[in-house]
């Protein structure tokens, strides 16, 4: 009896301290709950309007709106006078370590606003964590293409350019009979896991802590975790002759990506480089010859960092990953001069512009 008695108070206190450590995490927006959710049209995506918050390298506090993107909500349909671009990239894009203010997309805006004060402009954030180029195409053709944007600028390193299909819950860039296709095949093994744990993630903070640390266990080797910084040092020179090797070899462009270049419309869409070196000359000649409008960011972090300043620092946390709020600044100019100059040579007029 008095063994019965202890376990049934041992059990209270939990159920306690959970439920109070629950309220206080969610009450100081220390961590936020799963934000994922199945869709049947996107699969794997965000969940609708919800707030999250992100404290790693950086420190972000937003919003998924209604229609599954961070940010101000815009509505498919837009007005004549308003330029709208679509962002389409992997978490660089998508942004969780700034806030809203601090975002390059909200920066072009403002920049654009402030030279062309009759006309609105929207940056859309569609930048997706994980992301390769074959998963910004089947989102736009899926999602993005219903906001009638007037670009669409796909911002991509040399790491995205291989389709990787990571995500066995998100639909698929494919060739299929000789013809570029987006299939939506979800894994049912993995559809029935997720929609197994959802519901405790998606309401608990501390259960979705818990599964973010088992997943990184069995995706990030154990010593990098235990280690941390010894462990890079370690693995910093072959990280270096990874990259001198890769600079070197002559890129093999994936028949799955040479489609959807060749797909992509030359008047509404903007590559842009989006990483610190150069992207392989065979994917520029490839854009190019396409009579694609092709830009490179490496030039503008060359710079930063000549002028010390890394575009991937944050010094409030001693870290090293997504851009910072230097580099969105950089960035959010850099895209808004990009736009002005199309703009300025009638790219987009009154005539081109949806209504």
């Amino acid at each position: 009896m008095k063994i019965l008695k202890q376990f049934i108070l041992s059990a209270l206190s939990f159920i306690a301290i959970f439920i109070i450590s629950e309220v206080f995490i969610r009450t100081t927006r220390l961590a936020s709950v799963l934000p994922n959710e199945f869709y049947e049209d996107i699969g794997r995506g965000r969940r609708r309007n919800l707030d999250y918050v992100y404290f790693n390298e950086g420190f972000g506090i937003g919003k998924f709106n209604e229609y599954r993107y961070i940010g101000k909500p815009r509505p498919p349909q837009k007005s004549r006078n308003t330029v709208r671009c679509i962002l389409l990239g992997d978490s660089n894009v998508e942004s969780f370590q700034v806030f809203e203010r601090d975002y390059f997309g909200v920066i072009a805006e403002k920049y654009l606003k402030g030279k062309y004060p009759n006309k609105e402009f929207e940056f859309l954030n569609f930048g997706r964590s994980g992301f390769d180029i074959a998963d910004m195409y089947a989102y736009q053709i899926i999602l993005a293409d219903n906001f009638n944007p007037d670009f669409y600028l796909y911002m991509i390193s040399s790491g995205d350019l291989e389709p990787q299909y990571r995500d066995p819950l998100r639909p698929k860039t494919i060739i299929e009979n000789d013809s570029l296709k987006i299939k939506f095949d979800p894994d049912p093994k993995e559809l029935k896991e997720f929609k197994k744990t959802k519901y405790l993630e998606q309401h608990s903070t501390i259960l979705n802590m818990a599964a973010n640390g088992l997943k990184k266990i069995r995706t990030v080797p154990i010593f990098s975790i235990l280690l941390d910084k010894v462990y890079l040092w370690f693995m910093r020179e072959e990280s270096v002759k990874t990259v001198e090797a890769d600079l070197n070899t002559k890129l093999e462009i994936s028949p799955v990506t040479e489609r959807i270049i060749k797909s992509l419309d030359t008047d509404k869409v903007i590559i842009v480089n989006r990483g610190l070196q150069e992207l392989p000359r065979e994917f520029r000649d490839l854009c190019i010859g396409h009579g694609l409008m092709y830009f490179d960011l490496s030039e503008k972090f060359i710079n930063m960092k000549a002028q010390g300043v890394d575009p991937n620092r944050w010094d409030i946390t001693n870290m090293t990953g997504h851009w910072n709020q230097k580099a969105h600044e950089v960035i959010g100019k850099e895209l808004g001069v990009i736009v002005s100059n199309l703009i300025d040579h009638e790219r987009i007029s009154d005539t081109t512009m949806n209504k």
